[in-house]
């Protein structure tokens, strides 16, 4: 009998460790909103901090051979953050449902996959034009033109959408944004 108590006790106490936090696939305990909220924030900015780094090649091009080195180091940049991005999606995905919503997350997982496939393809694409160096032409620089304001445009409608679910989030859990 005393076994059977004590079993049923230390079962409890499992369970009451347990259920303090959340815990999702990426093995990462959120104890409350405030550490969940600021677990995907700080992933946003890490994530925007590399991309940004990535497509830094892109500001000091103003002539041929600065167009071919800057396309060099642009698609070096984007094949050394490309695994990083991967991971932080994965990561983001294996997060738990915060008391049953998943919307921040989901709206994060957009974003970071946005960024993804701009790395992936866009910019690609735009080091591939800027590989021409002294070849590169007037329609060059306006599909260029074309592919930053796709960019642009689909980036603000995802921050708009983050945005938009992180102050629903807040305002469930009752968290000031700062």
């Amino acid at each position: 009998m005393k076994k059977t108590l004590a079993s049923f006790a230390l079962l409890g106490c499992l369970f009451i460790i347990a259920s303090c936090g959340s815990k999702g696939k990426n093995g990462v305990t959120y104890k409350d909103a405030r550490q969940y909220n600021d677990y995907i924030v700080n992933k946003q900015m890490a994530l925007q901090k590399r991309f940004e780094a990535a497509t830094a090649s892109l500001a000091s091009v103003s002539n041929a051979d600065e167009m071919k080195a800057g396309a060099t180091k642009l698609i070096q940049s984007i094949d050394s953050t490309l695994p990083s991005v991967d991971k932080d999606i994965v990561d983001v995905q294996g997060m738990p449902d915060w008391n049953g919503d998943t919307a921040m997350r989901g709206a994060a997982v957009q974003l970071f996959t946005f960024y993804h496939s701009v790395l992936d393809k866009d910019l690609r694409d735009m080091g591939n034009l800027l590989a021409k160096g002294a070849d590169f032409s007037t329609a060059d620089q306006q599909k260029m033109e074309e592919i930053n304001t796709r960019i642009n445009t689909s980036e603000s409608k995802l921050d708009d959408q983050f945005r938009t679910a992180q102050k629903q989030f807040a305002t469930k859990n009752k968290l000031v944004l700062y």
